[in-house]
C-alpha cells in the first residue's frame, strides 16, 4: 500500500496578520511539525504541498527561514510542492530560484512538482502525481501517462480563477463545460483556504478534494470556524484508494484572533446591511468642530440610535469605551 499526504496552503511568514493576537509565525511552524509527526507515525511515503508554502516570495528574515529549514529537516519522507501565487512575484515562475521557496528546493528539503519535472510516480508507475502551478489551466489537461492505475492532479489554480468561496458558480472550475480527453482520477486543489465537500467530476469518473489551507491567516469565518485538516490517500496495488481527512490540532479562534476581528467577521447580516446603508449618512454628518472625544463626535451625528449603538459596540471591542 502507498500512503500519501496532501497539505493545503502554509503561508509561512515571520509577521503575524493584524487580526492575530498570538504568534502566527510559530503557530504555523507548529502545525507543520504536527504534519511531519503524524506522517512518521502513520508511515506516510510522501508529502505533497499544494502551493503558497510562503506568504511572500522573499524578504523573510534569515532567522525565520532557518527555523523553517529546521522543521523541514524533520520530515520523515520525501516532500514535493507546486508553486502558488504567493510563492513568486507577479506569477513569474521562472524567478523561483531567488525566492524563499527556491531556497527549500535548492536545499533538497522540497522537491519541485511542476513544469519540466511535473510528475512523480509511485508503485512502479501504478500511481502518477502531476503538479500544476498557479495560473496553469487544468480544465482540459490530460495525464502525461495513461498507463497509471491512479492519476492524481495537484493544482494551485482552477480552470477559472475567480474569488474565494464562490464555489456555487457552475463554472467555478470550468470542469462542467470543458472535459479533457482523459481526465485525472483525482483532483486536489489548493489556493482556496476554505473546506469544501468532495464532489464528483465528469459524471463520477473523477473526484475533487478541497480540504482547505493548513494556515488560518484571516479572521474570516472560513478560518475561525473550520476544522483544520490535511488529506491522506491510502492507495492499493490495484489503484483503488481510501481518502482519509487527518485532523490537525489548533488553538481555538478566541485564543488566536482579536475580539474585534472576530466580531467584525461574525457580525449579523442585519448589522452588515445597517452599517453599509448608513456609511454615507455617517460621513455626511460628521461634525469635526466637536473636539472632545470620539463619543462626542458619535453623539453629534444625525443618524439613528441603532447605528450609534452598533458603532459603539465595535469600539468597545477595541477597548475604546466612554469615561464613567
Amino acid at each position: 500500500m502507498l500512503k500519501l499526504y496532501f497539505v493545503g496552503d502554509l503561508h509561512l511568514h515571520d509577521v503575524s496578520p493584524s487580526s492575530r493576537i498570538d504568534d502566527y509565525s510559530q503557530a504555523i511552524l507548529d502545525k507543520l511539525s504536527q504534519v511531519f509527526e503524524k506522517a512518521k507515525v502513520n508511515n506516510i511515503d510522501a508529502i505533497i504541498f499544494e502551493g503558497d508554502v510562503f506568504h511572500k516570495p522573499s524578504g523573510i528574515s534569515v532567522r525565520y527561514l532557518n527555523k523553517v529549514i529546521d522543521v523541514f529537516k524533520t520530515a520523515p519522507c520525501d516532500c514535493y510542492s507546486i508553486i502558488g501565487n504567493h510563492d513568486v512575484q507577479y506569477g513569474r515562475i521562472d524567478d523561483i530560484g531567488g525566492t524563499s521557496l527556491g531556497v527549500l528546493f535548492k536545499a533538497g528539503l522540497l522537491k519541485p512538482l511542476f513544469s519540466g519535472v511535473s510528475s512523480v510516480s509511485f508503485m512502479n508507475g501504478k500511481v502518477l502525481v502531476e503538479g500544476f502551478n498557479y495560473g496553469e489551466d487544468i480544465s482540459t489537461v490530460c495525464p502525461c501517462s495513461n498507463d497509471a492505475l491512479l492519476r492524481i492532479c495537484v493544482s494551485h489554480s482552477y480552470g477559472e480563477d475567480i474569488s474565494f468561496g464562490a464555489s456555487d458558480s457552475s463554472e467555478y472550475f470550468k470542469f462542467n463545460s470543458m472535459k479533457p480527453d482523459v481526465p485525472f482520477d483525482v483532483y486536489i486543489l489548493g489556493h482556496d483556504h476554505s473546506y469544501h465537500d468532495t464532489i464528483d467530476l465528469y459524471g463520477g469518473v473523477s473526484k475533487l478534494y478541497r480540504l482547505g489551507a493548513l494556515s488560518r491567516a484571516t479572521s474570516s469565518v472560513t478560518d475561525t470556524s473550520r476544522e483544520v485538516q490535511i488529506l491522506e490517500l491510502d492507495i492499493n496495488e490495484d489503484g483503488s484508494y481510501i481518502p482519509i481527512p487527518v485532523h490537525i490540532d489548533v488553538e481555538p479562534a478566541e485564543a488566536c484572533f482579536s475580539s474585534l476581528a472576530l466580531d467584525k467577521d461574525m457580525m449579523s447580516k442585519r448589522d452588515r446591511e445597517l452599517i453599509n446603508k448608513s456609511l454615507e449618512e455617517v460621513l455626511a454628518n460628521l461634525d469635526f468642530s466637536v473636539k472632545s472625544s470620539i463619543f462626542d463626535i458619535l453623539d453629534s451625528m444625525k443618524v439613528s440610535d441603532e447605528v450609534k449603538r452598533t458603532v459603539e459596540r465595535y469600539l468597545s471591542n477595541a477597548f475604546i469605551v466612554r469615561k464613567q
